[in-house]
Formats: C-alpha cells, sequence, structure tokens
C-alpha cells in the first residue's frame, strides 16, 4: 500500500527520530526554508492488523509534525497490494523515479518494513535513493 504524498515547509534544526538524517536539501543559508515533498510508505500494511496500520500513520503524522511538513489528506486503496514481496520491487521502482523526476525528497519508512527487508535488498533501496538526491526516514512506532 502506498501512502499519502506530503508537502509542506521544513526548517534546519527541526527534531527528528534516533538514527534519522535530516538535512537541508537546497543547501540555503541556516534559518531559511525550503519546500520539500515527502512520500510515505507503509507497504505491509496489507498483512498487518489496522493497529500496526494506524502506529505507522501516527508515526509519519507526527514525523510531519515536528519537521513543519503538512500531510496530504488523500488516502490510498488497500487493494493494490495484495501480495507484498511482488509490491515491495514495484515500489522501490516507483519510489527511485519519483525521487530522480524530484517529485520526491524524501522517503518516510515505518521501522517493521526495515526490519522486515533483507539486508541486501534494504542497502540497494537505500543506495538507489541517495544516489538519486534523495533520502530514507525510518520512522520508530510503538
Amino acid at each position: 500500500m502506498w501512502g499519502a504524498a506530503v508537502e509542506g515547509r521544513h526548517e534546519k534544526g527541526a527534531s527528528a527520530e534516533p538514527g534519522a538524517s535530516v538535512h537541508r536539501l537546497d543547501g540555503r543559508a541556516d534559518g531559511a526554508e525550503t519546500r520539500r515533498a515527502v512520500l510515505y510508505l507503509a507497504l505491509r500494511a496489507v498483512r498487518d492488523a489496522p493497529a500496526r496500520q494506524a502506529a505507522d500513520r501516527d508515526a509519519a503524522l507526527l514525523w510531519c509534525s515536528r519537521e513543519h511538513v503538512a500531510l496530504h489528506a488523500d488516502d490510498v486503496c488497500e487493494d493494490d497490494a495484495p501480495e507484498v514481496r511482488l509490491h515491495r520491487r514495484a515500489g522501490w521502482r516507483r519510489v527511485r523515479a519519483l525521487v530522480r523526476e524530484g517529485a520526491v525528497a524524501v522517503v518516510l519508512v515505518p521501522d517493521p518494513l526495515y526490519l522486515s527487508i533483507d539486508g541486501r535488498a534494504r542497502r540497494d533501496a537505500e543506495d538507489d535513493v541517495r544516489s538519486d538526491g534523495g533520502e530514507l526516514v525510518y520512522l520508530r512506532t510503538l
């Protein structure tokens, strides 16, 4: 399942989850604001319980609130990912295309998804996004 697209304001120095790298994307001076787009991924949502989906979504909302980024209200159909492994592959290709086009600068990924991806696939996804100028932020949910 794809999450919602996000667009809004970001100020340097805003807090982030431990281990997340949050940095300016346009190189402007400290204190300047920049607009950036953020994509929220929840690819495990089809198999996960509603409580897990809600926790992932709440973590994304909290991160966006701390980063002064407004979450887009559109929701996504849950029927688009009947098989997680296949969708995950298609999902990462789509993420890379969006980052390369400049439509997305940051990708929010729930921590359980990060833990569920095997090491090589995870490193490949991280390298692909970073090589195209994007950034992955892993959200910690309880």
